[in-house]
């Protein structure tokens, strides 16, 4: 049984009293916060901060962003929230599925890994929960899985990964990278971050626990992914190849 964490339900510091959280968004985050939060096997709901700055110059532009910490998330919105539209919905859950798996990677000690290995390993868990979750959560699973090959496939089009910075990379192939090497193990994608922060949380780390749990020839295909060039591939072979340990 989860103990529910209090919500802070505060306009930013410098927004007008009129720019509350819109009702409905405290709804979803308060009803999927404790159902996400015991899917990642956190040990309890975190604190959320919840902030609205307003609906901004935009019309219909919506922006998200989030930082998570121990046990607590801080999300502040801006832009056109009004309408609990299905596309505002999926993106309000999928931004909190995604900072509630960077809370459970607090569970382990501090993350010093870097980004592509950090947001990548946020993003397959919280994909991973948001498939579990089905309908409950309706945050388009499937949609978030194809998202997720359609950015590393402009990653790897644009860069080696290793030299990437781009959100592309880290988010997309990121998701990709872990997610793979989970399936290939057998394993959730949480126990394979478990073990990757107990060997050490660098890249070469990574690859020694993609070796140990899914293989060596995954282990050698997920270093060729990271290292190799693949921007005149075609990316559907370049996944295909990795998935099967053949890259």
């Amino acid at each position: 049984m989860f103990a529910i964490a209090l919500l802070l339900r505060t306009p930013a510091a410098n927004a007008s009293a009129e720019n509350q959280v819109p009702g409905w968004i405290e709804v979803e985050v308060s009803t999927h916060a404790e159902v996400l939060s015991g899917l990642l096997k956190l040990p309890r709901v975190p604190f959320i901060d919840l902030h609205y700055e307003g609906p901004g110059d935009v019309e219909g532009l919506r922006i998200i962003d989030a930082e998570a910490h121990p046990e607590r998330v801080v999300i502040r919105l801006s832009g056109s929230w009004d309408d609990p539209s299905p596309d505002a919905r999926r993106q309000v859950i999928r931004n909190l599925a995604h900072e509630l798996a960077h809370v459970w990677q607090y569970t382990l000690g501090q993350p010093t890994e870097n980004r592509f290995f950090h947001e990548g390993f946020a993003e397959a868990m919280a994909l991973e929960a948001l498939q579990v979750c089905g309908e409950a959560c309706a945050a388009g699973a499937p949609e978030l899985a194809d998202r997720h090959r359609r950015d590393c496939g402009d990653a790897l089009r644009d860069e080696i990964l290793v030299a990437s910075r781009s959100r592309a990379a880290f988010y997309g192939c990121g998701a990709v990278l872990t997610r793979m090497t989970a399936e290939n193990a057998g394993k959730t994608v949480g126990e394979v971050y478990r073990r990757f922060a107990e060997t050490g949380r660098s890249r070469a780390d990574f690859i020694s626990v993609a070796g140990e749990m899914a293989g060596s020839d995954f282990a050698t295909s997920a270093h060729s992914f990271l290292h190799g060039d693949h921007r005149l591939a075609p990316t559907r072979s370049v996944l295909q190849r990795l998935q099967a340990g053949r890259l």
